[in-house]
């Protein structure tokens, strides 16, 4: 079926500076010159439609740029391609010039309703270049603050331990008593405090004594003693090993030694005997 009304000349966008001859208030796209090439070889929309089965309502919306009329963009390039194939024409520059109108509509229309401001980022929501590592690194820094703190605080407390422990073994070594079989030995069993005070009150030694170490008592003296666990310490005289001042962690203050012997074993401490020498 042909249109009767039909023009008949062809009509060339790129050689009338893209406007219709026809209607010089018409701008030329190509829109228009897939109609002028359709209506150059007497053809109607319907005829076009029914040839390549394409509904007459997408010919005439592809004639007239009508984007809001047309398909999805893949069917209607897809559409294009075949019309202009089917009107003889270069489909490739068809298909470049009908996109490039699309574009310059889609202008138009922002240029009338203002520009867009959907999904638009504000600057000031973005994070400075190197903020993140900047927190991980300070976050480093203040753990390291507070792991150095703590090393400090443990080592200050193990010094201040060491200073009492040394100043309490300050004894010089003229002060320690010599072995004498008859005297009272003290060995510490375990880490413990002793305090030996001799007949005139004097502290000999006041101190903790560590495992093993050892001390002598003379024998009839009427020395006392203190201690943070009595049971930490085993006394030995003349050979044998006596019964413990207390028990384990039991602590004891100002025990004469003379007379927990004397009690321990129902016998007098004889004193030492006199020397031969005139």
């Amino acid at each position: 079926m042909t249109d009767k009304n039909a023009h008949t000349h062809r009509h060339d966008p790129t050689k009338t500076g893209g406007r219709d001859t026809g209607n010089p208030d018409t701008p030329m796209h190509t829109g228009n010159y897939l109609r002028a090439a359709r209506e150059h070889k007497a053809l109607s929309a319907q005829d076009v439609s029914q040839t390549l089965r394409i509904p007459e309502k997408y010919i005439l919306a592809l004639e007239g740029m009508d984007t809001a009329a047309l398909p999805p963009m893949s069917y209607a390039l897809g559409y294009i391609r075949s019309y202009a194939h089917f009107l003889e024409l270069d489909s490739q520059s068809i298909l470049t010039g009908f996109k490039r109108d699309i574009q310059i509509q889609n202008l138009k229309k922002r240029q009338i309703k203002g520009p867009r401001r959907f999904f638009t980022y504000r600057r000031s929501m973005k994070l400075p270049r190197g903020f993140i590592p900047a927190i991980l690194l300070l976050m480093n820094c203040m753990a390291l603050a507070i792991w150095y703190n703590m090393q400090s605080t443990t080592l200050n407390q193990q010094n201040r331990l060491s200073n009492i422990i040394a100043g309490e073994q300050t004894l010089s070594a003229e002060a320690i008593p010599e072995e004498n079989i008859n005297d009272y030995k003290l060995i510490a069993q375990n880490p413990s405090w002793l305090k030996v005070v001799n007949e005139r009150g004097q502290t000999e030694v006041s101190r903790i004594f560590i495992k093993d170490e050892i001390w002598y008592i003379p024998r009839g003296n009427s020395h006392k003693l203190s201690m943070r666990d009595a049971g930490a310490f085993i006394i030995i005289l003349e050979g044998e090993t006596l019964r413990p001042l207390g028990g384990w962690g039991e602590p004891i203050m100002n025990v004469n030694l003379d007379e927990w012997y004397a009690q321990s074993s129902n016998t007098e401490i004889s004193p030492e005997p006199a020397s031969n020498n005139p």
